[in-house]
């Protein structure tokens, strides 16, 4: 896939037509980078982006569905309202990303490292979660369902009391954990 394969708008660029919104379908962008790309309500179905970094990225009410993000970096991602659907991010790694009403429904959550950060009207449903950091994050209004929770470190997290309920039914760490 060559350079001009791709339909990406900077964040300085002048903003496209409206309603248009980038889609990336059944594409394979391995290894890619996105740093300072905006895909405000972008699509990406059924693509397979493993080992790629989104760094300084504004993915806000993009829905990543059916995907492959196995080793991505998020670093200082805009994710809010963004929907990650029947999506694989084992071993994904976020740093000072924004997550306010994200939401993450049938995904495979393993190895991912989510230590330190502060999720705001989150939604984890049906989502398989093993061995998963969460060290040191915050939680305001953020669900769990129906998870799978297996050997996860919630250790120094901050969590409102109905998180900590949820989790305190799974074999979590939650060592240190203070309820908001």
């Amino acid at each position: 896939m060559k350079e001009e394969d791709f339909d990406v708008v900077q964040m300085n660029d002048e903003p496209k037509e409206k309603n248009e919104r980038l889609k990336y379908s059944n594409e394979t962008m391995k290894r890619a980078d996105f740093s300072n790309v905006a895909t405000i309500g972008g699509k990406y179905n059924s693509s397979n982006l493993n080992h790629s970094e989104f760094s300084n990225a504004d993915l806000e009410k993009s829905k990543i569905s059916h995907s492959t993000m196995d080793h991505v970096v998020f670093l200082e991602t805009n994710l809010n309202r963004t929907k990650f659907n029947y999506s694989s991010l084992k071993s994904a790694s976020f740093e000072n990303c924004s997550y306010e009403d994200a939401r993450f429904l049938y995904c495979t959550l393993s190895y991912a490292d989510f230590s330190y950060e502060t999720f705001r009207r989150t939604e984890f449903k049906q989502c398989t979660l093993k061995q998963t950091s969460f060290y040191g994050a915050t939680f305001r209004n953020v669900t769990f369902k129906d998870c799978t929770v297996k050997h996860c470190d919630f250790t120094g997290s901050k969590m409102d009391s109905t998180t900590i309920a949820y989790l305190r039914s799974t074999d979590a760490n939650l060592t240190d954990v203070e309820i908001l």
